[in-house]
């Protein structure tokens, strides 16, 4: 096989067999089938480009006295296209020099065949369909807090004096007459001011100056939460079994129906019931004890809960 232009395609295909199964091949032979590759003919071209795509020529062609074949070969798949399955493939000298590969006939290296070299392939559309997925979830996520269903409506402000805001979610702003009070908003009235919120069911509170409260709805029963300062509520009649709450750092209250002032700071609470009953719990030991029209009660962090005759206002 001493022509190259002798060659037939079973010699080619014999010879890239034996590249691919790692074979022996007799020097003769292979210098022949180097200068079948260095021929500018249709078919060397594309018998080139393929043992490139196997990643098998940079193997057989290692040693110093191939850097011409290599470098010849590279320009010259580099620098023409060929109308063959394989016409983007490229011999890379920078790549033969990086991987020493599997030793090989004649003591070259020959690279080993990876497998499964199409998952690279999948990796860049894989992680950016996974990041395309994120991207939504979170885009959804922020869409449900900014466009979801908001706090029910409990109250309105039906009378607003001096300076008196609302913090409803992270949102602070002045409380106008007429402004609507959603479950979980915090009222706050500050020096001189004072606030009556008005329940959809007519129960009404009037918080004072200074005074601090969030309005809620508890399985489904009013529920004031006075944090601090002061308020008078009037509670109509309320059903069965669902008295309207009102708590403080110390006291739990339940009122079926009438009306009462109360006082909160961190250390005490006083309690007037002007009609009606109240029922009130200290938080702290469940010590309770039920108040009725014109007694009072003071409450704080120990002591026996004693109602009292309410002083005249």
């Amino acid at each position: 096989m001493a022509n190259p232009d002798q060659l037939t395609d079973q010699d080619i295909e014999r010879f890239v067999q034996a590249c691919v199964q790692d074979e022996a091949v007799p020097d003769a032979e292979l210098q022949t089938f180097r200068h079948f590759l260095e021929s500018d003919t249709p078919k060397a071209r594309e018998v080139a480009l393929r043992l490139v795509d196997e990643r098998l020529i940079r193997g057989w062609f290692r040693s110093e006295a191939d850097g011409g074949f290599v470098r010849s070969v590279s320009r010259r798949l580099q620098e023409q296209s060929f109308d063959t399955p394989s016409s983007e493939a490229k011999l890379d000298p920078a790549a033969l020099q990086a991987d020493p590969g599997r030793p090989g006939p004649r003591g070259h290296a020959v690279p080993k065949v990876r497998k499964y070299t199409f998952l690279k392939y999948l990796l860049v559309p894989l992680a950016a369909v996974l990041l395309y997925l994120v991207f939504v979830a979170v885009n959804q996520m922020r869409q449900n807090r900014d466009t979801g269903v908001a706090d029910p409506a409990i109250a309105a402000a039906a009378v607003v004096r001096g300076q008196v805001s609302v913090l409803s979610g992270q949102a602070r702003q002045p409380l106008e007459p007429g402004a609507t009070i959603r479950a979980n908003d915090i009222v706050h009235t500050g020096a001189g001011a004072a606030a009556t919120l008005r329940w959809s069911d007519g129960s009404e509170v009037q918080l004072g100056t200074d005074t601090e409260a969030a309005l809620t709805l508890t399985g489904g029963a009013l529920h004031l939460h006075l944090r601090r300062g002061s308020a008078i509520v009037k509670v109509v009649p309320q059903p069965d079994g669902r008295p309207a709450l009102i708590t403080t750092t110390l006291s739990q209250m339940g009122c079926n129906e009438g009306g009462a002032s109360l006082d909160s700071t961190a250390e005490r609470d006083r309690v007037r019931v002007a009609a009606g009953s109240l029922t009130v719990q200290r938080i702290a030991d469940g010590a309770s004890v039920t108040l009725t029209t014109g007694q009072s009660l003071e409450v704080n962090h120990g002591g026996a809960l004693t109602p009292q005759p309410a002083a005249s206002p």
